[in-house]
């Protein structure tokens, strides 16, 4: 079983914390905010850097990963790669394409011939920000939602310029920061980036669907949906752009249904 980590920043505090190796990662205990039935979890972790300064990382680790997606990476580009390090070539990717993303602190596998057996990732906290639903949520000048979805189009339409692909583009994965002017976006939590040329537009329509899907009725109008797609089409010249989201996110909502039902079933 082949064992890798690689540091790319913060290691004074890693070391300090005892997350330079694999067998640190695996003990950490503490902060824990998420866990997937076992599978995976996350945990947030509070340090101090050398002068002193609060920050806070955040630890994904994969425990037991799908078998099926490693046989398919192998298939795909004739080796094993790990969820985690997935994940960190994702946010390359973005970061290639100008788009915000967290500080790239670590990540690690043990990977077999066939599928990965274990993997982390480790990253920053993106600094007073709120996730867009979150932002929806609070009450706000018309004037200012309207240029921060502006910069949500923008952003995604940068992204989709690259040729990248989400496939997770949910609102709670765009992260809003404002000051008096600017508004910057930063995506969080996206390890199936890919790099897509055919059935391009296809692919497009349904990460927007994904988003829109993602926002409730109560924080965002139908005009205002409207207004975000009429400013991405202004970018993005896909005909009937409103028609095709609407289409598709009807087919992605009965295929959610759908799931939730199997899953009730089987409960």
């Amino acid at each position: 079983m082949k064992s890798i980590i690689n540091i790319s920043s913060r290691i004074e505090i890693l070391k300090e914390l005892k997350l330079n190796t694999l067998h640190g990662i695996k003990s950490w205990k503490g902060g824990l905010i998420k866990n997937k039935r076992g599978r995976a979890d996350v945990s947030r972790i509070e340090a101090k850097t050398l002068k002193g300064d609060s920050c806070v990382f955040y630890l994904k680790r994969i425990w037991a990963p799908y078998k099926k997606d490693g046989i398919k990476n192998l298939v795909k580009h004739g080796k094993v790669i790990s969820s985690s390090k997935q994940e960190w070539q994702s946010y390359q990717k973005l970061q290639s394409a100008g788009i915000g993303t967290p500080e790239l602190i670590a990540y690690g596998e043990e990977c077999g011939p066939f599928y990965e057996h274990f993997s982390f990732i480790i990253t920053g906290e993106v600094k007073k920000a709120l996730s867009l639903d979150e932002f929806l949520d609070k009450p706000q000048n018309s004037c200012v939602r309207y240029r921060a979805l502006s910069a949500v189009a923008d952003t995604i339409f940068k992204m989709h310029k690259s040729k990248i692909i989400s496939n997770d583009l949910y609102a709670r994965h765009i992260f809003v920061s404002h000051s008096q002017k600017n508004f910057k976006i930063s995506f969080i939590d996206m390890p199936r980036l890919e790099n897509h040329f055919w059935l391009f537009k296809r692919k497009v329509i349904r990460d927007i669907s994904l988003l829109n899907l993602s926002i409730p009725i109560r924080s965002l109008s139908l005009i205002r949906r409207k207004t975000l797609l009429k400013k991405y089409r202004k970018k993005f010249k896909i005909a009937s752009l409103f028609w095709s989201v609407e289409k598709k996110s009807k087919k992605l909502l009965i295929k959610r249904k759908n799931r939730y039902k199997r899953f009730l079933e089987r409960t």
